[in-house]
């Protein structure tokens, strides 16, 4: 009767863990993810061929990609109103769930900052280096007073804050960042002129242009300094992409609404992942048995599914993706895959491996060759 019953125990353990292994992957699942922020801001006023350039950028930027280092409580916020339970429905059980899970999320500071952080010092900076007699643009004349050079300082400010590990000197970014600051300026400035055409003065076109560029400068403030980008010619290339395509308030205002959607979706992720994780804690805190950790990792490579979207691919793929997310939830989402591949390692280079059953051998080598590979927002699949 002893035996049956331990039996019953580990059989019911398993499917439990399969249970909370299978609610875990719907969670990561894209049709979950779809469901979030399928609607952005301003849509009527966005063509579909600027939406889908402002996409392309946001995939293809090293500095976008990254996420924004704030914004993440309002995602909680939004996500927890998605995935709430009708008033009264929900046990105490699983509000203790919801609140470890939310906990590690909330106010989430995951980036060491950078040691030039506002505009104001960046600003500063570039002033102090450069002086106040520099090269006039022939667009500069077309601007009221002082927005063309004001708008250049913001322009070479947001370079020098995504540049500032690459020279030995600030001296030396800062003079970089002012020569590529006036291409920038006069890329963008002829952009808008020949986009408006004769639907309003060339004056007026370079005013709000410039208008635009200033947020822009200090909207990639917002974004964690290191990058994929290895050089400060990099950085300019990216940045100046940046600048050349976002040429309006409302393509602006797209582009962070973008970011939180991805922001959300991620948020999911990184509950599926950290629901994982609490089955999967060693020894001490969490399952023993062998059979009950194979069923519970039975959902775990479907969660590892690559998390950047492959050229080509459809809506599924690109709510699967991390690009954008703010970085807090990245790190987050990351930091509960090195838990799960922790024990998992550890279970197999335990001296008392060779008595663990072979198939859950083999479950934790599905997993590791599932995750081969992880950089700054992407996993890449064997």
């Amino acid at each position: 009767v002893e035996k049956l019953d331990m039996n019953t125990l580990l059989q019911t353990e398993s499917l439990l863990c399969l249970a909370a292994g299978h609610l875990s992957l719907a969670l990561c699942s894209s049709t979950s993810m779809l469901a979030v922020g399928d609607v952005g801001p301003n849509e009527d006023d966005m063509d579909e061929s600027t939406g889908e350039m402002l996409k392309s950028l946001l995939r293809g930027s090293s500095i976008l990609s990254l996420g924004l280092m704030g914004g993440v409580n309002l995602a909680v916020n939004n996500v927890r109103e998605i995935c709430c339970l009708p008033h009264g429905k929900i046990s105490d059980i699983a509000r203790d769930w919801q609140e470890t899970v939310y906990t590690q999320l909330l106010d989430v500071s995951t980036r060491k900052p950078a040691s030039l952080t506002t505009m104001d010092e960046l600003a500063s900076i570039v002033q102090e280096h450069l002086g106040p007699d520099q090269p006039s643009c022939s667009f500069s004349s077309l601007c009221p007073e002082g927005l063309y050079a004001s708008t250049q300082l913001c322009v070479a400010s947001s370079i020098l804050y995504h540049s500032q590990d690459f020279a030995e000197t600030i001296e030396e970014i800062t003079i970089s960042a002012a020569d590529a600051s006036r291409q920038i300026m006069d890329t963008a400035i002829r952009l808008s002129l020949l986009r408006v055409g004769n639907k309003v003065s060339r004056r007026e076109a370079c005013k709000i242009r410039c208008e635009v560029m200033a947020e822009v400068a200090e909207f990639l403030l917002g974004f964690p300094h290191e990058s994929k980008n290895t050089s400060v010619e990099q950085v300019v290339n990216d940045i100046s992409s940046i600048f050349s395509t976002v040429a309006s308030h409302t393509e602006l205002a797209y582009l962070r609404r973008e970011l939180d959607i991805a922001t959300e979706r991620g948020l999911l992720r990184s509950i599926g992942m950290r629901s994982m994780q609490f089955l999967i804690r060693g020894e001490e805190d969490g399952i023993k048995c062998s059979v009950p950790i194979e069923s519970a990792l039975a959902s775990l490579p479907r969660m590892l599914k690559p998390l950047s979207r492959p050229p080509g691919a459809g809506d599924s793929a690109e709510a699967l993706s991390l690009t954008g997310c703010a970085s807090g939830v990245q790190h987050c989402i990351f930091s509960s895959m090195d838990s799960i591949f922790g024990v998992l390692d550890a279970i197999l280079n335990k001296d008392a491996a060779r008595e663990q059953s072979t198939s859950l051998i083999y479950c934790i080598l599905a997993c590791h060759f599932t995750a081969v590979e992880k950089t700054n927002s992407t996993i890449s699949t064997a």
